[in-house]
């Protein structure tokens, strides 16, 4: 994603005036589409109470040196690392150093080669590092809508046999990063 498009994006949120409005985005190496890299849009109004499942989950501060203009956490009880960085106050554009902070965060994993699913919802940017989708062999493809918990299946069988623990097991190993190489990266991408 280039800061011109993650600007646009940010800028879309905070000026649609549909509160259950999502961006969601598949990073390469998290099953972005081959041709293009873009941005989908999701209408939550009927889905999962308006909101992706890793939006209900509590979110831990994290101090670093920049805080006080993007406030970074990580999602707390939820099968994949996540992290949630809060947007300034909706309806205007934020300001320029914000988006190279937010910026920052998405060139970095991309200079790491971290593969990543993106969340923009009204409030936060949420970001899920993860192991590229080369490990993803189970029954689902998880790209970014399944890892925000809403799971895809293609059949009667599927449907009958999915379960939430089920599926939480997939997360964590086929998408999830070891806990040591997450924190390595939280340490990396927001230092104290």
């Amino acid at each position: 994603v280039t800061r011109g498009g993650l600007a646009l994006a940010v800028q879309f949120m905070q000026r649609c005036r549909r509160r259950d409005s999502r961006l969601v985005y598949n990073s390469r190496g998290a099953f972005a589409s081959i041709n293009h890299l873009h941005f989908h849009y999701v209408c939550m109004e009927e889905q999962v109470g308006g909101r992706f499942p890793i939006e209900a989950c509590p979110l831990t501060a994290v101090p670093w040196r920049g805080g006080g203009l993007l406030p970074v956490a990580t999602v707390r009880g939820y099968p994949t690392h996540g992290i949630a960085m809060a947007l300034p106050g909706v309806g205007g554009a934020p300001c320029a150093e914000y988006i190279d902070a937010l910026y920052a965060v998405f060139d970095a994993l991309r200079c790491k080669n971290v593969p990543y699913n993106a969340l923009i919802t009204p409030s936060h940017v949420y970001v899920c590092p993860r192991q590229n989708q080369s490990r993803n062999t189970g029954p689902y493809r998880v790209a970014v809508v399944e890892v925000l918990g809403c799971p895809v299946v293609t059949s009667a069988a599927e449907y009958e046999a999915i379960t939430q623990e089920r599926y939480a097991a997939c997360l964590r190993e086929e998408v999830r990063l070891e806990d040591a190489e997450y924190a390595a990266l939280l340490t990396e991408l927001f230092p104290q």
